[in-house]
């Protein structure tokens, strides 16, 4: 098991900073799938990664760098970083039209 650190509506929606995850083998993609699904949080939209989260694996922002399909060996530092921060909990009960 690898411990996937999560930083702001991300952590506050799972309940915790941290998250553990099996991940050798997996994809970064399908790494995400399974912290949008053991979160509830969507992490997708539209098959794209959201723009305003950063995925860094060891360091390298995996998202710019179009690695979401490299293939983890397990042992990485994983953190999954919202971009944006404050209210983001208010937006599930904003409307936006007029």
């Amino acid at each position: 098991m690898t411990t996937i650190k999560l930083f702001g509506f991300l952590a506050a929606e799972y309940g915790s900073k941290t998250m553990s995850v099996e991940i050798e083998g997996k994809t970064v993609r399908e790494l995400l799938e399974e912290i949008e699904q053991k979160a509830n949080v969507d992490l997708f939209e539209n098959g794209k990664v959201i723009p305003t989260l950063l995925i860094l694996v060891n360091g390298r922002e995996y998202r710019s760098l179009g690695l979401l399909e490299e293939q983890l060996e397990g042992g990485e530092e994983v953190k999954v970083v919202p971009t944006f921060h404050g209210g983001a909990h208010l937006l599930r009960h904003t409307r936006f039209d007029t």
